[in-house]
């Protein structure tokens, strides 16, 4: 018996064991703590399953060795990882939303040469 909050056991007559993921909506949040890794929780219909979710990754034993619909799962986890990571990014970085590529090349180039400017007035002064 495998002891996961997200994975169903189902027994069938001739009392042999499969084994599913709990079906649901999965969430998952991104925050920072300080250090330079952020940390991402898992959410399963309002539910904290974080560890339920790292047991599942970390387990000695292979999940999809009894778990059909792993690599699904997987790919789904990891797309909802991906944008809780940019929405993390995109709430700490400074750089301006909604522009296109060329405008966002123009300002950092503009915000470099701003950046720049003390720097060359300083040497040429000394």
């Amino acid at each position: 018996m495998i002891k996961n909050k997200l994975v169903i056991q189902h027994v069938d007559n001739q009392n042999v064991a499969t084994y599913s993921i709990k079906r649901g909506t999965y969430t998952v949040k991104a925050e920072t703590q300080g250090g330079i890794a952020p940390t991402l929780y898992y959410f399963l219909d309002g539910e904290d399953v974080t560890e339920d979710v790292r047991a599942l990754r970390f387990s000695p034993i292979p999940p999809q060795n009894f778990l059909p619909d792993f690599e699904e799962f997987q790919s789904m986890l990891y797309r909802k990882e991906q944008k809780a990571l940019q929405k993390l990014y995109d709430q700490y970085t400074i750089r301006p939303k909604n522009m296109n590529a060329t405008q966002q090349v123009v300002w950092s180039l503009g915000l470099m040469l701003l950046l720049a400017v003390p720097i060359f007035l300083l040497l040429y002064f000394t």
